[in-house]
């Protein structure tokens, strides 16, 4: 939905990576996260995705669980995503920056 301009998100970020293909299928059953620049990627934009899902879905989340739950990843030393989780990275888009924060 992101690649095909068919997400309300999707006019604010774009997307830098994904383990599903455009169909959805898994491309990766799982990732390392390997170092500790990627586990703090990881963990940011794990808070990130959830804090949009909430704001733009009004769906419920508990983020103090959230964050409990992801600062393991950041602990973590050796650590893989869960397989078949969904990994998805975005970045805001040039265009926008601006515009949100007026």
């Amino acid at each position: 939905m992101l690649e095909n301009q068919q997400s309300t998100i999707g006019q604010l970020y774009d997307l830098v990576f994904s383990n599903l293909d455009i169909h959805g299928n898994t491309q990766y059953e799982s990732i390392c996260l390997k170092g500790e620049r990627n586990r703090k990627l990881y963990f940011n934009h794990g808070l990130l995705f959830l804090k949009i899902l909430s704001l733009t879905y009004q769906l419920p989340v508990d983020l103090s669980k959230a964050y409990d739950e992801l600062k393991d990843y950041l602990d973590d030393k050796n650590a893989w995503n869960i397989p078949g989780m969904h990994l998805l990275v975005l970045k805001r888009r040039e265009s926008t920056k601006n515009s949100l924060l007026e």
